[in-house]
This record gives C-alpha cells, structure tokens and sequence, in this order.
C-alpha cells in the first residue's frame, strides 16, 4: 500500500503544466513567452538622452507602435499607469520608498505575466528596460509617467 501511494505521489507533478491534480493551475511556460510576441518591434532607442531629458521619439513614433504591438486589454494597461501616478504622488519625504515602489514595478509585470492569460510579455519586456534606465533618478521616472501616459493615448479603445 506504501508503495502505492509513494508511486502515485511521484506521478504528480506540482512544478505546473500537470492535470494530474484536480484543481491544479495549468502554468504555461513562462520563459517561452518572455520573448516579445510582435518581430518588428525593436527597443532600439533608449527612453532619456545622455544629459537626462526625455527622448521624445518615445512620445509618438515608439510608443504607437509599441501600443499596436501589446496585446493587452485598456484596463491591465490603466491598472499599471495608475500605479506609476500612484508611486508620482507619494510626497517627496519618501523617496527611498519611491525607489524601492519603481523597482518592484518590475517584479509586478512579471507576476502578472505569469499568472495572468492575456498579459502581453512585449509588456514586461518595456517594463524592465524602462525601470533599468529610470535607475534611482526620480527625475527620469517622472518624466516615465509621460510615456506611460501617451501608452495609454495610443492604446487601443
């Protein structure tokens, strides 16, 4: 009977993709669908210029067609700019919190990446490239919420 019951437990697989479990969440390969879905976008141009400003290819040009790209729905992309405004407005008292709320924005992607069906991995991809050149300059976010907001401008309706 021991034997049984050990044989039956190795045959479960809970690491994901197994429907021997009832109730178990089909988890889809992440790291398949980390790679943008759309070939012909490119992150060629870097959001800031060298002395700090906004390159501001990436208020028209960029981000139309990254909005075209994404295949995500108008409410997970305001879910995400609303908290860039949220992170905007904490006073400036708190900018070590500031920080650590920028750089956790990318661990938010990827969890709604991978637990969410529908969300655009071409999106996490922006995500991280944007958080990494945002660094800890509050200035650069600042400006980031500008092309967080033209996203949402160009997005589909």
């Amino acid at each position: 009977m021991w034997k049984e019951m050990i044989c039956y437990n190795q045959s479960r697989s809970y690491g994901g993709g197994s429907k021997d479990y009832k109730g178990q969440r089909d988890n889809r390969d992440y790291q398949s669908r980390q790679q943008p879905q759309h070939p012909k976008f490119q992150f060629d141009v870097s959001f800031f210029n060298q002395n700090g400003t906004l390159n501001t290819v990436w208020l028209d040009e960029k981000i139309e067609s990254l909005s075209q790209a994404l295949n995500m729905s108008n409410s997970q992309l305001r879910n995400f700019f609303n908290e860039f405004q949220r992170i905007q407005n904490i006073p400036d008292t708190g900018t070590e919190e500031k920080i650590a709320l920028i750089k956790l924005l990318k661990a938010k992607a990827k969890y709604k990446a991978t637990n969410t069906r529908d969300f655009s991995p071409l999106f996490v991809l922006f995500i991280d490239k944007l958080v990494a050149e945002i660094g800890t300059d509050l200035n650069k976010f600042n400006k980031a919420c500008l092309i967080m907001e033209a996203l949402i401008g160009f997005s589909k309706k």
